[in-house]
């Protein structure tokens, strides 16, 4: 797959808004897989139309997984996951301000956390059908190390889920605030 740098999205919008967008590509509505950066692994991983939602959407199952390599400042992950009564885990890979990789896995599957190491495993509860994340990873470092976040390295996604939309957002946005390829309303 063609790798694409991200840091420097132009804002064509004209918007105060700093994000730094990694599905779908910047000023895409469409997903183009072939433009995104990212590994795919698994039996099933590609891109359909979701019959809800009309939109692309990056499609894994039977325990696929797509990895986005990123690496980013910016405090939150937002995005938009279908939940399809299947494994899902998201696994956001960081470094922290004392210099070490630590890696919080939030999975569908925990009912409970789990610290080992450099490693948090968390539960992560989805309702039925289209769902919106917004995850604040400097939190989550501190709660489970007492540390702070210095640049997330990558995020993958493994287990049978569509996956809409992902970015990550310097400060948490409102819909109308965001670039029109990366609000949930068009």
């Amino acid at each position: 797959m063609q790798s694409i740098k991200f840091e420097n999205v132009p804002d064509e919008f004209g918007l105060s808004v700093k994000v730094y967008p990694i599905v779908p590509s910047p000023g895409e509505v469409d997903i183009n897989f072939d433009l995104v950066d990212c590994m795919a692994d698994g039996p099933s991983v590609g891109v359909v139309e979701d019959s809800e939602t009309k939109m692309d959407a990056i499609e894994l199952e039977d325990n696929s997984r797509v990895t986005f390599p990123v690496n980013c400042k910016y405090q939150y992950m937002a995005l938009n996951v279908k939940n399809l009564d299947k494994f899902v885990a998201i696994t956001v890979t960081c470094k922290c301000t004392e210099g070490k990789i630590r890696e919080v896995v939030l999975s569908n599957r925990r009912s409970n956390i789990a610290i080992n190491g450099n490693s948090c495993q968390a539960p992560l509860l989805l309702g039925d059908g289209w769902q919106y994340l917004n995850v604040d990873i400097e939190k989550l470092l501190n709660n489970a190390f007492g540390v702070s976040l210095d640049c997330t390295l990558q995020i993958t996604v493994t287990g049978s889920t569509r996956l809409g939309k992902l970015y990550l957002q310097e400060s948490e946005y409102a819909d109308a605030e965001l670039p029109p390829f990366l609000r949930l309303i068009q």
